[in-house]
Order: C-alpha cells, then structure tokens, then sequence
C-alpha cells in the first residue's frame, strides 16, 4: 500500500460510494499542511530569489514575493522576526530567506514564514537601522 492511502487511513478519513474517498476542504488541506511539516527540508530552509511586493503593516508583519526567472513564493516575516531586520528590504533586491514552508490553512496556500532575511549582497547592510526603526518601519 502505498504512503499516501496508508496516512489517509492514519488520519481517518472516510471513503465514500465506489471506494472512493470523500473528503471536505479544511481535512484535505489540513492533511496538505501535516505533509509540509513532516518533510525535515522544509522545516529549516534557506531560499534565494528577488524580493517583490515587500510591505510592512501597522501591526508591524511584512509580507513579501520572493521570486526567480520559473517560479514565485509567498512570504510572511512576523513583527517579532522583522524587527531583526539589519538593512531596508526593497523591491528588486536579491535576498537568502531562511525559514519555514507551511500551509496557510485559510487560503490553502504554501507559503515561507521567515526567520531571517539577509540581502545576498552583505553591502546593502544598513549601519543605520535604529533610524529606520526609529522612524517607524519597524
């Protein structure tokens, strides 16, 4: 039996008419998100790619694209992580993320919750972040 049908029957999951199985949209998806955290590379990764559609909220949450020539990423970096931040994330800038791959159960989208942000070019390293944080970006 394959991975896939022996975790659907771990989890409980019920078949429906002709032994096919039926499902609602939060178990499949949430089953989705189990997967994500059960793969050791996603739990800790690092990703390299442009930074797009960067922004910050009041709540102090940034979210952001991270993207290469074939593919884009969705990123989250919560107040708590960005504070962290040592330069001024612009749009265009190539940056290593490091953090997680998860599913956002609401929207049933992957996406990266970062830990750190770094740009790839070590020059970019603002030695003024407390102006920047003063000035409330952060």
């Amino acid at each position: 039996m394959s991975g896939f049908f022996l975790v659907i029957r771990e989890i409980g999951l019920q078949k429906g008419g002709d032994d096919v199985a039926i499902h609602n949209v939060s178990e499949v998806t949430n089953y989705i998100k189990r997967m994500f955290q059960r793969e050791p590379l996603l739990g800790q990764i690092e990703v390299r790619g442009e930074l797009s559609n960067f922004r910050c909220y009041a709540s102090g949450h940034c979210y952001f694209t991270l993207k290469d020539a074939n593919s884009c990423i969705k990123c989250v970096m919560f107040r708590s992580r960005a504070q962290g931040l040592r330069f001024r994330p612009e749009n265009g800038m190539q940056v290593v993320v490091s953090g997680n791959i998860s599913v956002y159960e609401r929207d049933g989208v992957y996406q990266l919750y970062a830990d750190r942000m770094m740009p790839e070019d070590r020059k970019a390293l603002v030695p003024h972040e407390a102006g920047y944080r003063k000035n409330g970006h952060f």
